[in-house]
């Protein structure tokens, strides 16, 4: 079959020129289906298709590597015995780079391609490393040149010009094709929301105009309004959520501090849905309204998975580079199932599997990144913590502490080796970096006050995650984190399953001649039955904190609570979940 492939220049060989075609139809498809995916999200919204939400989410997360597999079938056999030339693929860059190097979506083109080469010699072990190859210096300019700014202006000169005509104007100029249910009642709340908080954030000085991104942005059951005011070179968030019950489209919060927005753009809730046409500049945005979030978390929370992984390994990069620091042992209770380390001044963990593992429910390594690839699709509702997965990355030896070094090499040989200077890791997973649990409820540092609150919320973590159609598995407080909002997260997915598999049970009275044997020697108990009452006052009730858990949480220890919410999951319905608390709620001020 004959690819054409324009502008590719003729000074490479034809077989180059081929691959460089495949790469590029690969890249254009994935592109346009991650569009459409995208831009149909609106619809979803207006018509309250929630279940296709769900499926929308996970079919685009799967787009890349579907069509890294659709490349990478047709590269392999065209290339032959070649397919390992590092010359031959210098010539498909050359020509690959010809057809795109003009475009405005140069970069996406590039690391789609440097993908594709991963992909290829990922069995070789070969480290990949990335190269801009110029593309980067024109981007600039691109942006500048660019005539359709994604943003829509308001005049504002005070915080008291937020007013609710303004605020409808706002909302009324996103044109859904969907009823409002009390507009006028909700901008006046809002409104009432907003100006005070952007009176102690502008602190006297003047507003020049208000900026709104012309597409909302679509997560779950919610489309989010991202908006900025502009004082001189400051931003200042100002954020409007809708939901969309029966009754008509509502605003459920406005918000214009950034730890609401510190909330929004976190690795443990699943990715926006929006146009990003313009997605440089929608970037660059959404960076000025949470400017303490990760670049990283900025990229993948709009879809942007490997552009983040490219920017946490250069931030990785220059960190390691600017501080001199070394890779140790993580705090914590030490895996059984991963080694698990981190960099001192650096916000990640990083974890490579153990080859072997004493964990009874160990099944080897390629269950265990099964459960994260699971992870990575699934809506995390902000009670877990994404994973990027990295292959082939190259460290220097010098960069590793020499027991955590001797660790990873004893334990996790088919994932880490050595070669010459270097410490190459076949598999890696760099995960958010938060306090465990365990450690955080133990620590005489910690007021009582932020440990009961850490208590409190482990109970709400696990009911989200049930509510999710998450079944934890491991509930042992070790495996959960707390974030520096005091959020509690899980982060350890080696057992996770669907809710809906397992039987909740109440405990029976043992038999007379059993009263004074332990449960285990007389109870019945298939694979997938659990006795909440006996089971999670066991696993899940924290050492410290236990009081306040379960004052607030008894119900956890009822088949009853759980049992509901299988039923609630088998009917199909589709949880509410909001990255904000209940008094940011507009409806809550009723």
């Amino acid at each position: 079959m004959t690819i054409e492939a324009p502008g590719f220049g003729s000074e490479v060989e034809p077989v180059a020129r081929l691959a460089a075609g495949m790469a590029h139809a690969g890249f254009q498809k994935y592109n346009s289906a991650f569009f459409l995916i995208s831009r149909r999200a609106k619809a979803r919204f207006e018509y309250r298709e929630w279940q296709a939400v769900l499926r929308d989410a996970e079919e685009r997360i799967g787009l890349y590597h579907h069509h890294l597999n659709l490349v990478e079938a047709g590269v392999r056999p065209l290339l032959g015995a070649r397919v390992h030339d590092f010359f031959l693929w210098d010539d498909i860059r050359t020509a690959y780079l010809e057809a795109h190097r003009e475009n405005y979506n140069a970069d996406l083109a590039l690391i789609f391609f440097y993908s594709v080469m991963r992909r290829v010699f990922v069995e070789t072990g070969e480290p990949i490393e990335y190269s801009d190859d110029e593309i980067r210096r024109s981007l600039p300019a691109q942006s500048e040149q660019n005539p359709n700014r994604p943003v829509r202006v308001y005049p504002a000169n005070r915080p008291e010009d937020v007013t609710p005509g303004l605020l409808r104007r706002i909302v009324l100029d996103f044109r859904f094709h969907a009823a409002f249910h009390e507009l006028e009642h909700d901008v006046r709340l809002a409104a009432e929301m907003l100006r005070p908080e952007l009176r102690r954030a502008l602190a006297g000085r003047s507003i020049d105009r208000i900026e709104v991104l012309q597409s909302a942005f679509y997560r779950n059951k919610a489309a989010y309004l991202m908006g900025r005011v502009v004082c001189g070179k400051r931003s200042v968030p100002l954020v409007l959520v809708l939901l969309n019950p029966p009754e008509g489209i509502v605003i459920d919060s406005a918000m214009s501090n950034d730890a609401d927005l510190s909330n929004i753009f976190t690795s443990a809730r699943s990715n926006f849905h929006t146009d990003t046409g313009s997605y440089r500049e929608v970037l660059e945005f959404l960076e000025s309204i949470a400017p303490t979030r990760p670049k990283a978390y900025i990229q993948t929370a709009i879809g942007f998975i490997h552009p983040g992984k490219l920017q946490l390994v250069h931030e990785l990069r220059r960190h390691l580079a600017g501080t001199g620091e070394v890779f140790r042992v993580a705090a914590g209770v030490p895996g059984t199932v991963m080694v698990v380390f981190a960099l001192p001044g650096f916000g990640y963990v990083f974890k490579t599997i153990r080859d072997v593992s004493t964990k009874s429910t160990f099944l080897g390594r390629s269950q265990v990144i099964a459960q994260y690839w699971r992870v990575h699709r699934t809506d995390r509702v902000g009670r877990m913590l994404d994973i990027m997965t990295f292959h082939n990355l190259r460290f220097r030896r010098k960069e590793f502490e020499p027991c955590l070094l001797k660790e990873l090499l004893k334990e996790a040989p088919s994932s880490v080796r050595e070669e010459a200077d270097y410490v190459i890791f076949r598999h890696l997973y760099a995960q958010r970096q938060i306090a465990p649990l365990n450690v955080f409820l133990a620590d005489p540092a910690v007021s009582q006050e932020r440990k009961e609150n850490a208590a409190v919320d482990y109970g709400y973590a696990l009911k989200d995650l049930a509510a999710a159609g998450i079944f934890v598995g491991d509930y042992l407080p070790k495996n959960f984190g707390v974030n520096r909002q005091g959020r509690v997260m899980l982060y350890d997915y080696d057992d996770l399953d669907d809710l809906v598999r397992w039987r909740f049970r109440s405990m029976p009275d043992p038999p007379e001649w059993a009263e004074t044997l332990p449960f285990e020697d007389w109870l019945s108990k298939g694979e997938y039955d659990v006795f909440p009452e006996h089971d999670f006052r066991i696993f899940t009730t924290p050492a410290q904190g236990a009081g306040v858990f379960l004052k607030h949480h008894a119900d956890l220890l009822d088949p009853a609570f759980w049992n509901g919410i299988k039923r609630e999951l088998n009917a199909g319905n589709v949880p509410d979940f909001y990255p904000y608390p209940p008094e940011k709620r507009l409806r809550s001020r009723w």
